[in-house]
């Protein structure tokens, strides 16, 4: 659940890797697709040498630390793209979509309606902010919403609003299994509610 942002332009997609949600950076201004050391741990990625590690500099002109590569399936409205990533330690954001991944996947970035088309539209996935964790509500704890039913969860607020009301607003690109509402709730000792339609024919944790 989103509750602001700090970057106000559309340069995002969420998707997924190895069944954990990530947000990466659209950036046809990089020939290579990156990812930082510390995230492929994370993934638990299998990491490979670089044959040509080339030079890279960063926006700000510093060159950046080409590591290895990394063989990663990523899960993009339900159809699996592998692509090759290259490690980089230190980097931010923390996993940058370059021109290789675009031009290898006839991608599109339409500007107008804020979305990436892959594959010759096969798939849009809407562009976004950058959202960041310090300014979205986690589920406070595991809920189970049986099948083709409506739940309240409990979800945490950041400390760093301390209001007694507070909007929420799911993200645009839902990567969730179940329907997540917009939501005006109170806050008690930090925790807001949410409401969420599980249309899946099974429970859903």
């Amino acid at each position: 659940m989103c509750m602001s942002s700090v970057n106000e332009s559309y340069q995002y997609v969420v998707f997924k890797i190895k069944g954990r949600i990530v947000q990466s950076l659209v950036d046809s201004g990089s020939p290579r697709s990156l990812m930082s050391t510390r995230l492929a741990q994370q993934l638990n990625l299998k990491i490979y040498p670089l044959e040509d590690r080339g030079s890279l500099v960063s926006a700000s002109g510093q060159p950046l630390k080409l590591v290895r590569k990394a063989f990663v399936p990523c899960n993009i409205n339900g159809l699996c793209i592998n692509h090759t990533f290259t490690i980089v330690e230190h980097i931010f954001p923390n996993l940058l979509m370059g021109t290789d991944f675009l031009s290898n996947n006839q991608a599109v970035i339409n500007f107008r309606d804020n979305i990436l088309e892959i594959l010759d539209g096969l798939i849009s996935i809407p562009l976004q902010k950058f959202q960041s964790v310090d300014n979205c509500a986690v589920i406070n704890n595991y809920t189970v919403i049986p099948k083709y039913s409506e739940g309240i969860v409990p979800v945490r607020i950041p400390r760093m609003y301390p209001a007694e009301e507070v909007l929420l607003e799911p993200f645009r690109n839902n990567t969730s299994p179940v329907l997540v509402a917009g939501s005006l709730s109170i806050v008690r000792n930090g925790i807001a509610y949410i409401r969420v339609l599980n249309f899946q024919p099974n429970s859903v944790i």
